[in-house]
This record gives structure tokens, sequence and C-alpha cells, in this order.
């Protein structure tokens, strides 16, 4: 006698930060260090690795430095200045993107029933899930989940800028296109680049901006302020802690091949977001 086949029982993966998130290690900065291109010359200088930032470690086995990805390149650092550390990052694609006002929760699980994480500031989140009541993110800081009645999702194409890591991200709709060191306005000042959700207004090239400086592009948003070429800046400059002493008059500075990019995906009436 056969019997017969029974039918397989459906048990579903589970909902959980381990099942829908990946390690990876990052190099963390304890003090202020010179990130080179190589780990032999003092002279090729890429950026500066600020207090309390990251960036993804790829090696650390040298005795003396620690390799890391420095947008895209190998950067190498000084061992002694860094810390590796485990984060979790989401392993699927982004489905949409948007922002928290400030002191919204990040929990732990979906069930919205854990958390001791409070945003203390607006924060941009990456959105990779979607369930009934909230929404599995991704922020500079955190992943996790947020309810639904907290997000304001962005379309289309637009900018984050924040002014903490010194870093600025393009989203061309739910894929992130570029992400680059830049320099913003000199901290605690009144040059410093004001926070908030803006719209690109007027675009320019080959122009002199105050104080007559001359760049290759800009994209206005807010008022005087805007992303531009800095072509009197060295590579090393944008990124770091740059901003602290010999920041911009408002405007974001940033590398040539990526403002003109930037400048080129951005028409007038996108968004531009500057957080910390």
């Amino acid at each position: 006698t056969v019997k017969p086949t029974e039918e397989p029982i459906y048990k579903p993966e589970p909902d959980t930060l381990e099942s829908d998130t990946i390690p990876v290690f990052y190099a963390y900065s304890l003090n202020r260090t010179n990130i080179y291109a190589s780990p032999d010359s003092d002279s090729d200088l890429l950026g500066i690795f600020a207090q309390d930032r990251y960036f993804e470690l790829i090696s650390c086995d040298n005795l003396d430095y620690c390799i890391i990805d420095y947008y895209g390149r190998d950067g190498y650092v000084s061992k002694n200045d860094i810390v590796p550390i485990e984060r979790r990052i989401i392993n699927m694609p982004m489905i949409a993107k948007g922002y928290l006002p400030k002191k919204a929760p990040i929990y732990e699980t979906k069930e919205l029933d854990q958390t001791d994480n409070i945003l203390e500031k607006l924060e941009f989140v990456e959105i990779y899930k979607e369930y009934e009541d909230c929404y599995l993110v991704e922020t500079i800081d955190y992943v996790g989940y947020v309810k639904k009645e907290d997000v304001k999702i962005l379309e289309g194409t637009m900018v984050v800028i924040d002014r903490s890591s010194q870093e600025m991200k393009l989203y061309e709709d739910n894929e992130m296109t570029i992400k680059t060191p830049v320099v913003t306005g000199t901290r605690n000042t009144s040059r410093e680049s004001d926070l908030g959700l803006f719209t690109v207004h007027t675009k320019a090239k080959n122009l002199y901006i105050i104080p007559n400086y001359w760049v290759d592009c800009v994209a206005y948003y807010n008022g005087g302020e805007g992303i531009h070429t800095a072509e009197w800046r060295t590579e090393w400059e944008f990124g770091g802690d740059t901003y602290l002493t010999n920041g911009s008059h408002g405007c974001i500075n940033t590398p040539h091949d990526e403002a003109m990019y930037i400048y080129d995906a951005m028409p007038k009436g996108n968004k531009v977001l500057v957080k910390e």
C-alpha cells in the first residue's frame, strides 16, 4: 500500500533583525587620523578620519595598519587609532526612503515593544520592508523597525547631506548612486549649513560665487546655499573635520566629478535633506 503524500507544513521565516541582516565589520575611529592611499607613503593623503566616525573594514592583518573602504578606494589607517566593530546591515533591496522627526523611536522587533534608541534629531531612513503597522529601516547609526505614522516618505531623486559625518548621498528613486565626502559650513558660526528639507530652485554652470570663487556648477536649494564644485580644495580636505575650522560659507563643497554628476541628476524641484 502506498501511503498518501502529506502536504508539507509551511513555516515562514521569522521576521527578525538577525534574519534580515548580515554582519559587517567597520573601523571605528578613536582619534583624528590620516587615511593614506598606500601604507608606505605619508605624502599620498586621501582624507582625514575624524574622531567617532567609521568606515567599512577590509583587512586588519598587518601589525601596523588596517585597510578600509574609503568611498570605493582602499585607504590605509594606523591600527592604533581604530577599533574593529561589528554592525549589522540589511541584506535586501531598498523599497522606499523617508525621514523621521525628532524623538522618534526605532524598535528591535516589529511588534514595536522593545527599544532603547530614541532619535534626538531629524533622521533620514532607507526603507527595506513594509508591515501592517511599521517599516524595517536602516539609518546611519541603527537598524530596526519604526512606526509608519512616524515616517514621511520621500519620492524620486534627492540628496541627503549629513553635517556630522560630512557625507552626501544621491538617491535616484530607491537606489543610492553616489556617496561622497563633502565640506559643509563652518561649525558653530553664522556660516553653518542650515538643517531641514529643501528644494532645488536654481542651477548654473561656470560662474563666480561669494567670495569670488570660480565653480564649474552649482545647484542652489536654500537661498544662497547650494551644492557645488570646490576647485580650491585638495582631495583630503573633503570629509573629516575640515568643517570645524575651515568650512564653507554654508554651501556644500563637493569633489568635482561627484558634484557634476549630482548637478545633472538633480533638476529643479528635487529635494535636498540636510541633517545631523
